[in-house]
């Protein structure tokens, strides 16, 4: 068993502080490139006792672009004296395996270039801040029976001397804490109010009647997750206990989890006098993994059966014991410095500082470091398209603004508009100097500030019926810091502009004009200037004889582009109205305005019952009046005729001018078959012609002569 002492660190005054050896020649870094070694000339002298202390590195003025790092290994090298880092753990091997001699600070772990290796072995949770849980620990919150409890896999052994164990008057005092307790409660918790470390320390508290009096009674405990610790190492940590209903008894150990070996580290009974945290030393007593187990608990002093007391734990700290100068000055050779930044500072400095066990510091040791600058290419961020939107009629397109964004951080760049030229022109309380006219509008610059602006050219986009773009192009160039590595950077950006056209029906037919016909009308109209780019497919074509109240459908599609129709079996004599509507694929579009009002006529029907019969160069045709005589009443006929069997018509008259039905066609050719026909004539027009059929002219024979008798 191992000696159990309290430990005071002695006072840094007292101590003298390790040396610090650096080389003033700085070592030399191109911006941005991968990390590079910067500590192989540091070395360190006259320490001692480095376990508890720690090495540093901290960039002078540390940036966020800037990075210390360490060397590291995919596991540890057990060559004796060399030194392994594996993620954040230390190693130096010592010829058959490799000890934990330090780890990387979680909080100086190298970003914003502060690093800091700490010879303390790593240890989860050491001080209880994780938050508002025991991250780390596992709570066994019920009583422990040593020699018959399990914890963490191991039986805990009964190890306690019962120092200072007495009962009342008449009572005999138990050496053990084989009773169970009649009523006990056992918490384990963070106690945020009283701590050695930080803000928190772990506090295990029982309550409870015991079963005899004078018991000794243990429980709650706790243990930790696993650690490496080499023999030799330190381990500290700081406790306090109180009574509660009556004294305390505490009992701690250290369990090596490949062996099973339990090591007492705690084991003391009382009742207030530990107004105070302690610090507990041990050392360890071999190379290996282990656990802290801490277990609270009470006596009951007075035989009263009323117990229960608190153990506070804080501050669990492992030190190694085989840091030794070389080792420090191993950890330095494997410092790596890396810089990230575009525009970084040329000259950097990097402080080492190191500490010893005992509290003594040194900071007397600088890396110096050159950093040659790289140009870097300028950078143009994307700008936003611009989308207009054409619908039917005139729209109102708003300007667009916005600002380049543009960086270089070698040298200043100035954006300009590819092909713009100078002007001055203010939009919104800003002046642009540069401006380029595109189709549909024009884009404005300034090239100081990096605004521009885009303002539509509104006719011009309304005019455009189908999706079309344009684009315009911005330019950066900045100069090279060394003119002679090569030419200036040029980099560019295009704002595309874009104008859509929806696809939407056809605008309004416009100027519909009907004539009148008999029993007829004759349409016109002109197409809709809107077409959202669609061709139009043909017309929709309604009819009112109510001046617009109701409509009746004319045809639902005319299946053609035509512009004209004639519109037929209307009523003579009674007025109508006529709306139009364009269609394409998108659908049907606005009705037009109604027509003027028209009214319809009639001509006469066909004559019945037409002929003609020959006469000598002559022919007479005879004919009935029409059944209908139209709109208006008969007034004459017209008389036709054709030599050609009906292929050509001429006109024997126009207009009889008469009502009579028949009619003497003279001066004929006798021989020669002719075919007329006959149309009868009112007031609005000719009507339709009723053929005679084909006759043909004829010479009749001539009186006889003299007439003589003979008897």
């Amino acid at each position: 068993m191992c000696a159990v002492v309290f430990a005071v660190q002695p006072l840094a005054a007292f101590a003298a502080a390790p040396s610090i050896t650096t080389s003033s020649s700085p070592v030399s870094y191109v911006e941005q490139a991968p990390a590079v070694l910067v500590g192989e000339s540091v070395t360190f002298s006259g320490g001692s006792k480095y376990g508890g202390g720690y090495v540093d590195f901290g960039v002078t003025g540390g940036s966020a672009a800037e990075t210390l790092s360490l060397v590291t290994a995919s596991s540890p090298d057990t060559t004796s004296g060399a030194v392994t880092i594996v993620g954040d753990t230390v190693y130096l091997g010592n010829g058959s395996g490799a000890d934990v001699v330090g780890s990387v600070d979680s909080t100086r772990s190298g970003a914003n270039g502060a690093l800091r290796i700490n010879f303390v072995s790593p240890f989860q949770n050491p001080s209880f801040e994780d938050g508002s849980t025991i991250t780390g620990w596992t709570a066994i919150q019920s009583r422990v029976d040593l020699g018959v409890t399990n914890i963490a896999g191991f039986v805990a052994q009964d190890q306690s001397t019962y120092t200072g164990i007495s009962g009342g008057s008449g009572y005999s005092a138990p050496q053990d804490d084989n009773a169970a307790p009649q009523r006990a409660t056992y918490t384990v918790r963070l106690n945020s109010t009283v701590a050695s470390d930080g803000r928190n320390s772990l506090e295990l508290t029982s309550d409870m009647t015991t079963a005899e009096g004078c018991d000794v009674v243990h429980g709650p405990a706790v243990y930790s997750d696993p650690f490496e610790a080499a023999h030799n190492d330190k381990i500290y940590f700081d406790w306090r206990a109180f009574q509660g209903s009556d004294n305390f008894h505490v009992y701690g150990y250290i369990l090596n989890t490949d062996t099973g070996v339990q090591t007492p580290v705690l084991d003391r009974t009382g009742g207030n006098e530990v107004n105070t945290f302690l610090t507990q030393e041990t050392t360890i007593p071999a190379t290996g993994t282990y656990r802290f187990v801490f277990v609270g608990g009470t006596q009951d002093r007075t035989c009263g059966m009323a117990a229960g007391a608190t153990l506070l734990i804080d501050n669990v700290r492992v030190y190694g014991s085989k840091v030794s100068d070389a080792v420090v000055g191993h950890i330095a050779d494997k410092l790596m410095y890396a810089n990230s930044s575009d525009d970084p500072q040329t000259s950097r400095t990097i402080a080492v500082t190191v500490a010893d066990g005992d509290g003594a510091v040194s900071t007397a040791g600088s890396i110096p470091i050159q950093i040659t600058p790289v140009d870097d290419a300028p950078t143009f961020a994307s700008v936003a398209p611009i989308t207009l939107t054409n619908t039917e009629g005139a729209q109102t397109y708003p300007t667009t603004t916005g600002t380049l964004t543009t960086t270089d951080p070698d040298s200043p760049v100035t954006p300009s508009i590819v092909g713009g030229t100078a002007t001055t022109k203010t939009i919104g309380g800003v002046t642009y100097t540069q401006q380029k006219a595109g189709t549909y509008g024009t884009l404005y610059l300034d090239p100081t500030t990096g605004a521009y602006a885009f303002v539509p050219d509104a006719d011009a986009a309304d005019a455009r019926q189908t999706d079309d773009q344009e684009s315009f192009e911005f330019e950066i160039t900045a100069p090279d810091l060394s003119p002679a590595a090569g030419p200036a950077k040029t980099v560019r950006q295009t704002l595309a502009v874009s104008l859509e056209v929806p696809a939407t029906a056809p605008g309004q037919s416009t100027a519909v004009v009907a004539t009148a016909g008999d029993r007829s009308a004759q349409l016109t109209w002109t197409a809709p200037s809107w077409t959202a780019g669609t061709p139009i497919t043909g017309y929709a074509i309604e009819r009112s004889t109510d001046n617009g109240a109701t409509w009746s459908t004319v045809t639902a599609d005319s299946g053609s582009t035509d512009t004209s129709r004639t519109v037929s079996g209307l009523d003579a004599g009674d007025a109508v109205v006529f709306r139009v509507a364009a269609i394409s694929k998108n659908g049907q579009g606005a009705w037009s305005d109604p027509s003027a009002p028209v009214t319809p006529y009639a001509v006469p029907d066909a004559p019945a019952s037409a002929a003609v019969a020959p006469g000598d160069s002559s022919a007479t045709l005879t004919w009935s009046a029409p059944a209908s005589s139209g709109s208006a009443p008969v007034t004459g006929y017209r008389i036709e005729q054709s030599g050609d069997g009906g292929k050509t018509w001429a006109t024997v008259v126009a207009d009889t001018g008469s009502t009579r039905t028949s009619y003497v066609a003279a001066g004929l050719t006798n021989g020669e078959p002719l075919a007329f026909r006959v149309s009868a004539i009112n007031a609005v027009g000719v009507g339709p012609a009723t053929p005679t059929g084909t006759t043909t002219p004829r010479t009749t024979a001539a009186a006889p002569g003299s007439l003589t008798a003979t008897p």
